[in-house]
């Protein structure tokens, strides 16, 4: 609830989602290269892990057709459940093949990444729309 109550008073959800994509590429690659203490970098997942779903989900109805936000967030979760029942599959299938953790870390990070620059991807697509994802409501 604080999260979803930041967003909707300052907005800035496509730069927040960039911040928290941001968050995840050190910190996933903090827990597979280094031997640094997990507290700091699991603190910074559940930052990220709080931030970005409070941008995205808000900001359907924000930028798709009401006739079809049905649709839109049905999408969203049926892509959200393939990743939930696929990613464990891949992880655990990277842990028996490697016997560490360090081959996870990076493939998180990857994604992590790859959320990076689709969601500045975004930022800039929301900036030509007249940025309705930047407005407070």
């Amino acid at each position: 609830p604080f999260a979803g109550n930041l967003v909707d008073r300052i907005g800035r959800r496509a730069t927040l989602m960039v911040l928290g994509s941001l968050l995840i590429v050190p910190a996933h690659l903090l827990l597979g290269l280094t031997y640094v203490r997990p507290v700091f970098p699991m603190i910074v997942l559940g930052a990220a892990f709080v931030l970005v779903p409070a941008c995205i989900w808000p900001s359907v109805p924000l930028i798709v057709e009401e006739r079809c936000v049905g649709t839109a967030f049905g999408l969203m979760t049926a892509i959200q459940n393939l990743g939930l029942a696929t990613f464990p599959v891949v992880n655990g299938a990277l842990r028996d093949a490697t016997h560490g953790y360090t081959a996870s870390q990076i493939m998180f990070a990857s994604l992590g990444f790859c959320g990076l620059v689709f969601s500045i991807l975004l930022l800039r697509a929301d900036r030509r729309q007249g940025s309705p994802l930047e407005r407070a409501k």
